[in-house]
């Protein structure tokens, strides 16, 4: 459905930066691109906004659709504009795409494309479409809304504004989740951003389809096996999710969808899940790390969803941890070690500390004389300095440092006692 508007104003567009509207249609005109309308976020969040005029809402990025080319639109913009205020101008010749920044806020062009999936989870093979066809390929309903530039046409063939009144999410069609399951954190994203819910058909495709696993790769296969929607880009929506959401609602809504059966079902059933990322990220853990820590094979699951390398190490470390911890001789022997006993202990690993706190987060039946280590202990510096030492007689070398641990340690055992 297509309903007749008026001419755009910036004005009346929250988040909409003052001139690019103008500017766009300038560059459609030479080089001649027929249609662009804005998408996503924007569309929606200024429908929810003409809905409840005090609705406080995030900035969000603008999104553009073209019929036709957006690398081509993208620079007949460039040319009309000066570079200070087009900033970071990149493109992407994979779908056609282009992005860059226009005061601060990032402006992405698309070309308006279908898609088809060769397989379930993989990327997609696209083709340039129309405008319309291009609204029936996005996840959500509330996210398949266009606003035409300059006419101010609303485009709206899924009920989205409809489902914007009565706080729905619902997914496009029957296969949005088999196709692409990182909607399922998209769906949580929005959810607890909007104080949306889904509706029964989009909750059944979720469970149903997760129960059914669509996927030809399946847990315990190589990860280097994942199709991009289980391992990339799964990955690429779940640090969105813990850096620009509630995620501690998101977590319960994932929870509750069964949508954590696409990392493992320990993190599924992990009643204290939200408690344990809140206390990593207490100690500094990223979210992310946490997250996956919490699986029963952390490991594999830090490769498949590509961690940075240091928070491997992270994690394989407070692995060593537990396991060093389990050892019979040393699970009976430190019950009665003094604090300088763990600490020579946890300092000869060379252990980074965040592997240690991440090691007591993890239900670590040693996890006191751990956080105390990582709180208190590492931090306490002995009363005297090298300078002092030296000018007392000693000789510059590695005894130094040996005479400095052993006043740190005695210091740290003196303090432990009151």
């Amino acid at each position: 459905m297509t309903t007749q508007g008026c001419p755009l104003s910036e004005k009346n567009i929250p988040n909409m930066p003052i001139g690019l509207n103008a500017a766009l249609s300038k560059a459609a005109s030479d080089s001649s691109i027929q249609r662009l309308a804005i998408v996503g976020g924007l569309v929606r969040d200024w429908l929810l906004k003409k809905q409840n005029e005090h609705l406080s809402l995030k900035k969000t990025d603008v999104d553009i659709v073209v019929e036709g080319s957006a690398i081509k639109l993208a620079k007949a913009l460039a040319n009309n504009i000066n570079p200070k205020k087009l900033e970071d101008l990149k493109f992407h010749d994979t779908y056609d795409s282009a992005s860059f920044k226009w005061e601060g806020l990032t402006i992405d062009i698309s070309s308006a494309r279908e898609e088809k999936y060769p397989a379930a989870g993989e990327n997609p093979i696209v083709k340039q479409c129309s405008i319309e066809k291009d609204l029936l390929r996005r996840d959500f309903t509330i996210n398949a809304i266009a606003l035409e530039i300059p006419e101010g046409n609303i485009i709206d063939l899924c009920n989205g504004q409809k489902h914007l009144i009565e706080r729905k999410l619902d997914f496009i069609h029957e296969k949005s989740v088999e196709e692409d399951p990182t909607r399922i954190i998209r769906g949580a994203r929005y959810a607890s951003r909007l104080g949306f819910h889904l509706t029964p058909e989009s909750l059944h495709q979720i469970k149903e389809t997760t129960e059914r696993w669509p996927w030809a790769w399946k847990h315990g296969d190589k990860t280097t096996k994942a199709p991009p929607a289980l391992s990339s880009r799964l990955s690429m929506e779940l640090n969105i999710m813990f850096e620009k959401e509630n995620w501690q609602k998101s977590l319960e809504l994932l929870q509750g969808w069964a949508g954590f059966l696409m990392l493992s079902e320990s993190i599924q059933k992990d009643p204290y899940l939200s408690n344990k990322i809140q206390r990593g990220i207490d100690f500094g853990i990223n979210p992310m790390t946490m997250l996956v820590g919490v699986s029963d094979q952390p490991a594999s699951l830090a490769m498949r969803l590509n961690l940075p390398h240091k928070q491997r190490n992270i994690l394989s470390e407070s692995l060593d941890i537990k396991y060093w911890l389990s050892q019979e001789n040393i699970s009976k022997e430190c019950l009665s070690w003094k604090p300088s006993q763990w600490c020579n202990a946890i300092e000869e690993r060379n252990t980074h500390p965040q592997s240690v706190a991440l090691a007591a987060c993890r239900d670590n039946f040693m996890q006191k004389p751990l956080i105390q280590w990582w709180k208190v202990w590492r931090k306490i510096k002995p009363e005297i300095t090298a300078t002092i030492l030296i000018e007392q007689g000693w000789q510059q070398g590695p005894q130094i440092g040996a005479e400095l641990n052993r006043l740190r340690l005695e210091k740290i055992d003196n303090l432990y006692k009151k």
